[in-house]
């Protein structure tokens, strides 16, 4: 069991959250200061799309190479979930000036459920790498060119020389 959670949390799927987090903050920093200043309702639109995106894209980079099962799936969204409310509610003192209790809160909690979703998404749009779905898609996939030929090969060298 444990070798088995060392495959879901290693560096690869910290590494995917930090950079994802180093790219989203400042973003959705910025987004949400325009929607302030502006009061234009299409930058809330954005604003409210622009997370799950780009969860869902990071999602998809990240289980093209990682371990892909629903175990690995629903563990690294709650984890990625449990680190986006840890470093959010470190940064909400210096940044916005609020005290943290104003990020883990239910309401704000429960409007996050789309990320959690979207890291599902991502995961089930990927190559699947492991399970039953990736040994079905290998055995019915077709054989590669040189496959092919080394096939034809063999089967002209099995054959009888001719007279």
């Amino acid at each position: 069991m444990l070798e088995e959670l060392k495959t879901i949390f290693n560096k690869r799927s910290i590494g995917y959250f930090v950079v994802m987090f180093v790219v989203w903050y400042p973003i959705s920093l910025i987004l949400y200061s325009l929607i302030e200043v502006t009061q234009n309702p299409s930058l809330g639109l954005v604003y409210q799309f622009f997370t799950p995106i780009l969860v869902l894209l990071f999602a998809f980079l990240y289980f093209r190479k990682a371990r892909n099962d629903w175990w690995s799936r629903i563990l690294i969204s709650i984890f990625w979930m449990f680190l986006f409310f840890f470093f959010s509610a470190l940064l909400v003192q210096p940044i916005y000036g609020f005290s943290w209790q104003s990020i883990i809160n239910w309401p704000v909690i429960s409007a996050n459920w789309v990320n959690f979703i979207a890291v599902i998404v991502g995961a089930l749009i990927a190559k699947p790498t492991t399970g039953k779905l990736s040994a079905r898609l290998q055995a019915t996939s077709q054989p590669s060119l040189d496959q092919r030929l080394r096939e034809q090969e063999s089967k002209i060298q099995q054959l009888p020389p001719q007279k």
